[in-house]
């Protein structure tokens, strides 16, 4: 078996958390550190010699990718929220909450009549 998770007793060896990137080396046998959520891969040390310049290329050809992703959503989201606040500029709405008009709107007796009709 090459993955362990934490708490798990284990043989000796070396084993490799690859979230972290720490190393435990297991003289004998013994508990893994960590929950169960922690993941652990039994790795022979030159193994890893061989693995990290793989990783460490991937990783370089991966960031050009990645920081070209990273500008396009940065200036996609610039423009999502330029064209929402554009939009809601052309949205009015009449509610106010603060103040209530219970005698009627200022201006309404005279567009309307003050309410005296004459009589004749």
């Amino acid at each position: 078996m090459l993955l362990y998770r934490g708490a798990t007793h284990v043989n000796s060896g070396h084993y490799w958390t690859p979230s972290n990137g720490s190393w435990i080396d297991g003289r004998c046998e013994h508990r893994l550190p960590g929950g169960h959520d922690t993941v652990y891969l039994r790795v022979h040390p030159v193994a890893m010699f061989v693995f990290a310049p793989v990783i460490g290329l991937v990783f370089f050809l991966t960031l050009p990718l990645a920081t070209v992703v990273v500008a396009a959503a940065a200036v996609l989201i610039r423009i999502a929220r330029a064209f929402a606040q554009a939009v809601s500029s052309l949205a009015y709405f009449e509610w106010r909450p603060n103040e209530a008009y219970l005698a009627g709107k200022r201006g309404h007796d005279t567009a309307h009549g003050n309410g005296h009709e004459n009589s004749h």
